[in-house]
């Protein structure tokens, strides 16, 4: 969910800097990467440093995610990990007008940023993408969360805003809505296919090695939620393209690789459809209810596809 302007961007590298000493890091070194849910900062000789303001993220959240990060590394799952402050806090706190902002320092992954230009956007990289969820959600099977909780799917605060959001004219998107979440309450939640899950699993939140597979980071979207869920939002990032039946089918062969049953087909195509509104209901929480011209377009386009009431 786009949220630029944590806060004034001078305010904002202000908090930077003093999140960096706590670190050890060099304040005047950091290189602002990005501004969404999160302030994303790169540190040189660390990592990456994130802000996350409370109305965003709850710190119960954020503790949630780390131990979900640290259970995933215990089971050999290749994830950029937290690093620990010189207090020897994975998580700290920083006071701002904006709040009590969540601080945490994550290790850079390794590998490379693969986009459909890349010499990597091959099989074997679509495999690779598809066994490593396998390997996380092999992982979570065994998960047991302590007093910090992350999430159910259906408390994700876009889900929830959706009647306010979705405008009255598009009833067709409020009843597609209404379709997959009754539907989505008939499945059973068994052990074998629900628990905690990436949530956004797309190349811009991995990085990859042909030697050694996927590093992935950016866990700020998990939740308790059906493993399909993760191979419906990357088959979601590559239905458009050109090749996208071969890339379904190495992408699915490389999870079946690693052990856990493929999805029921209609399950992946409900999961897929659900992730066509959540994209809309990104939009329609970033524009606001004020759209310019661009963004009515392009809302126009995502209703569309709703409406389609076509995942794959």
């Amino acid at each position: 969910m786009a949220d630029a302007g944590l806060l004034p961007q001078d305010r904002l590298r202000s908090q930077a800097q003093a999140a960096a000493r706590l670190w050890g890091g060099d304040p005047a070194s950091l290189e602002h990467i990005a501004d969404s849910a999160n302030a994303v900062y790169h540190l040189p000789g660390l990592g990456y440093l994130r802000l996350t303001r409370p109305q965003h993220r709850s710190r119960e959240a954020c503790l949630a995610e780390l131990d979900f990060l640290r259970h995933l590394l215990r089971s050999g799952v290749p994830v950029a990990a937290p690093l620990p402050s010189q207090q020897g806090l994975e998580l700290e706190q920083l006071e701002s007008p904006d709040g009590l902002l969540q601080v945490t320092v994550f290790e850079p992954a390794r590998g490379d940023f693969v986009a459909p230009d890349s010499e990597h956007w091959n099989e074997s990289f679509f495999r690779s993408w598809g066994a490593w969820l396998a390997k996380l959600h092999q992982a979570a099977r065994s998960f047991r969360p302590g007093a910090a909780r992350r999430w159910h799917w259906r408390d994700e605060p876009l889900l929830r805003a959706a009647p306010a959001l979705i405008p009255h004219a598009e009833m067709a998107c409020r009843r597609e809505l209404d379709l997959l979440l009754a539907a989505l309450d008939a499945v059973p939640e068994t052990r074998r296919g629900f628990g905690m899950i990436h949530a956004d699993c797309a190349p811009v939140n991995f990085r990859y090695l042909p030697e050694t597979g996927i590093t992935g980071f950016d866990f700020g979207n998990c939740c308790r939620h059906f493993f399909a869920m993760d191979l419906a939002v990357g088959l979601s990032v590559l239905s458009r393209r050109p090749e996208r039946d071969a890339i379904r089918t190495a992408l699915l062969a490389g999870y079946q690789e690693y052990g856990p049953d493929l999805p029921e087909l209609a399950l992946l195509e409900s999961l897929l459809r659900l992730r066509v509104v959540y994209v809309y209901l990104t939009r329609l929480a970033a524009f606001g209810p004020q759209p310019n011209e661009r963004q009515k377009r392009r809302l126009a386009a995502l209703s569309a596809r709703v409406r389609e009431q076509r995942g794959w």
